[in-house]
């Protein structure tokens, strides 16, 4: 055999060992990529909340905390195409935020199972409602940004039942980050900082609302806005 051909027969073995690892590498690659693709759009998490105590003047009331049982484990479900087996609970992180966010501003504040008889201890009973909560993906909004959004309503009522303030109250969190990166991981962020907002603006209007401070005015203790 001459050399040229000896030669030749060494440059088509390469090629097609070549040809070869890059059809296997192409191969694992699309598989890879389907894998991916197929729970790329899965969320399974449960949030947790870490929020300083507010620095505010105590009031000297003692206030029950009614959390119903389904807020105390609502768990935010979405299948769609766009977010195929969502699954975030927040119920535990609710009872946590508001027994921490509260308890510095009143005298007594005690969480309760039920709006029982024995609720005629204390001054008003609290009950915080979620009306909605939100979340939006860099994907979904063109921003290097993961959201969270929430909104709830604060009934304040007297232990026999009365209305005596309602007010709505929101917050806003969102978490810089890729469409690439843990979504649970920066969902988990988004919605820490969406409950600290939402305890700010709490802390805030709570005393400035115009039917709390009337049933404040009935206390003798001044105890008003300072």
């Amino acid at each position: 055999m001459r050399k040229c051909d000896i030669i030749n027969d060494l440059m088509v073995s390469n090629q097609n060992n070549w040809s070869a690892a890059r059809l296997r590498h192409t191969i694992f690659l699309l598989l890879s990529l389907s894998l991916l693709g197929g729970c790329a759009g899965s969320l399974q998490l449960e949030t947790s909340v870490d929020i300083p105590a507010p620095l505010v003047q105590q009031l000297p009331i003692n206030v029950g905390l009614y959390i119903p049982e389904e807020a105390r484990n609502y768990v935010y479900l979405e299948n769609s195409e766009e977010r195929p087996n969502w699954s975030i609970s927040i119920g535990s992180s609710k009872a946590e935020f508001f027994s921490k966010l509260l308890t510095p501003m009143f005298t007594t504040l005690d969480s309760l199972n039920s709006l029982s008889p024995t609720t005629n201890e204390y001054d008003a009973i609290l009950i915080p409602k979620l009306q909605d909560i939100q979340f939006a993906l860099p994907s979904e909004t063109g921003l290097a940004f993961y959201e969270t959004w929430i909104k709830y309503e604060l009934l304040l009522q007297s232990p026999g039942g009365n209305l005596i303030a309602r007010f709505p109250s929101t917050g806003f969190g969102r978490f810089e980050g890729g469409m690439f990166d843990n979504k649970a991981d920066n969902l988990q962020m988004a919605t820490n900082n969406a409950f600290r907002d939402l305890g700010a603006d709490i802390v805030f209007h709570f005393k400035r609302n115009a039917d709390v401070q009337k049933w404040l005015s009935t206390y003798p203790t001044d105890i008003g806005i300072k």
